[in-house]
């Protein structure tokens, strides 16, 4: 039952007009309108940083600029001389505490003070609130406290031990706190279906098919399964044989049958209960819509990439809270999902337009598509299609979650 019930949350509501929760022109006011509300507080402290970055060619403000090479998908840009000061608010689909990846230093800030004190009694200052936040607040403000809960337990026995004990305990408490009944859960509207202007992937007569090669993926990993990666791919035209045609496309072949390929990160929650479940809330929507050469014969795609905005979602909710972003970081690696990771040959993060970090993983037409990415021996699993509103991915990645020792850590008695 419960699957169904909550499959229906992304295929079967009228999205309803809703009233904001607050009125802001501050940026940095993400969950209220008051900057000082201890839940700002909390979100600055955990992605609000000032990244001294290079840039490409593509933002003038970087001149002047010089060749570079870009090693991680092999080619070439041309890139500012000097480091530009950037403030990144973080009101987009990033983990907090960046950059991550092979590195601890942005863990390591909140260990230091001011940001240690600062971070602390904003915390206990929350737990210890008495007024009644809505459930799509703490829908999101779970997910933020729940990446940095994992993010600092990864690396508990390599800072000072008594200032992450305290930390954990105070996001452990939190959490507990920020945990939605199932009921709140189903009152929760699909931000995804709430705008008309995105592709509905989710309806059954719309052309897409989500997709399955092998169960384990990379984006689920490194978010530590709170969140599930789901891909979808829509034919040029309906195929007589949708299971003949997804394995098709096996070892990056027939892209030119192919119209559009998705990926859409969706959020999970933890229920009072202390389950693990979907919710209908998405953090990352990314597209890439192809197109064939008639001239040429050559296939390419254009790519387009949506994430979500708190601020946005709380102030404009038609929006869904979708910003769509032109511009991005460069990836350090292949595995590397992070944000604002250095790059080492440049000594810095390196901004540059979408179509550019899609490259590194996508080759430069784009059209490389990572589920068919198959880098081991025969026999290839045959590529299964999902039914999409029974939202098996989630749940696949929620049972993954609830067997992990960072969950687990959550209800042991301190």
């Amino acid at each position: 039952m419960k699957i169904v019930i909550l499959g229906l949350l992304l295929t079967s509501f009228a999205f309803q007009q809703q009233a904001p929760m607050f009125v802001s022109n501050n940026p940095q006011s993400i969950y209220a309108a008051d900057p000082t509300d201890s839940w700002n507080r909390i979100f600055r402290a955990l992605f609000m940083r000032t990244v001294k970055a290079r840039v490409s060619d593509a933002f003038p403000e970087g001149a002047p600029f010089s060749p570079f090479h870009i090693r991680m998908g092999s080619f070439s840009i041309r890139l500012s001389k000097e480091k530009i000061s950037r403030t990144e608010i973080g009101d987009r689909a990033i983990e907090p505490l960046y950059p991550t990846f092979l590195t601890a230093t942005g863990p390591l800030q909140v260990f230091s003070e001011p940001l240690f004190t600062e971070l602390a009694a904003a915390l206990r200052e929350a737990i210890n609130e008495t007024k009644t936040r809505s459930p799509i607040e703490r829908a999101l403000m779970q997910a933020d406290v729940w990446a940095a809960y994992d993010i600092l337990y990864s690396m508990r026995d390599a800072v000072s031990p008594e200032r992450s004990t305290k930390l954990l305990s105070l996001l452990r408490q939190f959490l507990r706190k920020l945990a939605l009944s199932s009921d709140e859960i189903k009152s929760l509207k699909s931000n995804y279906v709430a705008v008309a202007s995105l592709p509905n992937l989710f309806s059954t007569d719309s052309g897409w098919l989500e997709i399955e090669l092998l169960p384990d993926r990379h984006h689920d990993f490194v978010a530590s399964y709170r969140r599930a990666a789901r891909v979808f791919v829509k034919p040029r035209t309906p195929p007589a044989d949708a299971g003949q045609f997804v394995e098709s496309l096996k070892h990056n072949q027939h892209h030119d049958r192919v119209e559009a390929v998705a990926l859409v990160v969706q959020n999970l929650l933890i229920d009072t209960s202390g389950r693990v479940v979907p919710s209908p809330l998405f953090s990352d929507v990314q597209f890439r819509f192809f197109k064939n050469d008639a001239t040429t014969g050559v296939t390419s795609a254009e790519p387009q990439q949506f994430e979500l905005s708190r601020r946005k979602l709380l102030t404009e909710p038609v929006s869904g809270g979708f910003v769509e972003f032109a511009a991005t970081y460069l990836s350090g690696a292949g595995n590397d999902y992070d944000f604002a990771t250095p790059i080492e040959d440049a000594e810095a993060p390196v901004l540059v337009p979408l179509r550019s970090r899609c490259t590194q993983c996508h080759n430069r037409s784009l059209t490389t598509m990572m589920t068919y990415s198959i880098h081991y021996f025969p026999p290839v699993p045959t590529v299964r299609i999902l039914r999409s509103s029974d939202q098996e991915r989630a749940f696949h990645v929620a049972r993954r979650k609830e067997d992990r020792d960072d969950f687990k850590s959550l209800f042991r008695a301190q």
